[in-house]
């Protein structure tokens, strides 16, 4: 997703796979942010329905930062940058406690998988 894509086409997208928990946002192709599904319901839920229609995802951006400030490092920016030559230990000291996932990217920066915090203290368990 980018910035300017609109929220209601991004609320169809979470209604149609109910399994994803987050939305990556892009920038001229590269991964910059990533936004919690909480935060597109909570900013339909409280913004009248012509409001959500005209919004895109940096409104919601701007939402998170403006009204959800107690929230935020759990609403977006809760991910970390990986290499597929990056050591599974290494990535984990990395995720700090607000750090939910990482995002792993091919040599060129383009993401190709996520695993989550918890994905990555299973694999450890599983392998020692």
């Amino acid at each position: 997703m980018e910035r300017n894509k609109e929220v209601n086409d991004v609320l169809k997208g979470l209604d149609d796979n109910p399994s994803y928990w987050f939305v990556p946002i892009f920038k001229e192709g590269k991964i910059e942010d990533i936004i919690h599904m909480e935060a597109f319901w909570r900013f339909k839920a409280v913004h009248s329905k012509e409001i959500v229609e005209k919004a895109n995802v940096k409104s919601v951006i701007d939402y998170i930062e403006s009204k959800l400030t107690n929230k935020k490092e759990k609403l977006h920016g809760f991910f970390i940058i990986a290499k597929k030559t990056d050591k599974v230990t290494e990535a984990l000291e990395r995720m700090t406690e607000n750090i939910e996932v990482a995002i792993i990217c091919d040599e060129k920066g383009n993401p190709t998988h996520c695993v989550s915090r918890k994905d990555l203290r299973a694999f450890l368990l599983n392998v020692s």
